[in-house]
């Protein structure tokens, strides 16, 4: 009991020392500046008034892409709206496995990266960069490629050969 006394007193002379006129300094500093500070601020500069330029990149052409009006120099390849499946393949990734030979008629055999043996003839296109055959032999495809060199389309001749075996090359010799 005389502890909760003891504690109830401890408390009340806390709260009566800060109840005094210990703040009659911060009264007067409040007060001291409440005269000096302005009454109103000065007006804001007016500004001139600026309309805005909205840039649209749609009529602009892409600054990391050749332009269409270089591409045009040069003979661009004729684009086609079917696509024959080979054309997604790499010409290094295309393997001649072969050849089909009827009268005067050469088609090549040629294995894809799926395992499928497609036949080649003059006139089709092989690999990305419009390979156009232009002839077909018993141990080669011919091929021009149109691709694009410094902005400018380019014809690159390719061949694509039946590879040599051990086996054909004993043949050969015999």
């Amino acid at each position: 009991m005389m502890r909760m006394i003891s504690l109830t007193l401890l408390i009340l002379l806390s709260l009566t020392s800060c109840s005094g006129g210990g703040q009659s300094d911060l009264q007067r500093y409040v007060s001291k500046l409440k005269k000096t500070a302005p009454t109103s601020l000065p007006a804001l500069p007016t500004f001139q008034q600026i309309t805005p330029y909205y840039y649209s990149l749609q009529d602009e052409r892409t600054p990391f892409q050749v332009s269409s009006q270089r591409l045009l120099q040069g003979d661009a390849p004729m684009q086609r709206n079917v696509k024959e499946k080979i054309e997604q393949y790499p010409l290094d990734s295309l393997k001649m496995v072969g050849s089909i030979t009827r009268g005067t008629k050469v088609w090549a055999l040629v294995k894809a990266p799926d395992d499928i043996v497609y036949q080649i003839k003059v006139g089709d296109y092989i690999g990305p960069d419009y390979g156009k055959v232009t002839k077909v032999t018993e141990k080669a495809i011919f091929l021009t490629q149109s691709m694009v060199k410094e902005g400018r389309w380019e014809q690159q001749p390719t061949e694509i050969r039946l590879p040599v075996t051990e086996m054909t090359a004993e043949q050969g010799k015999g």
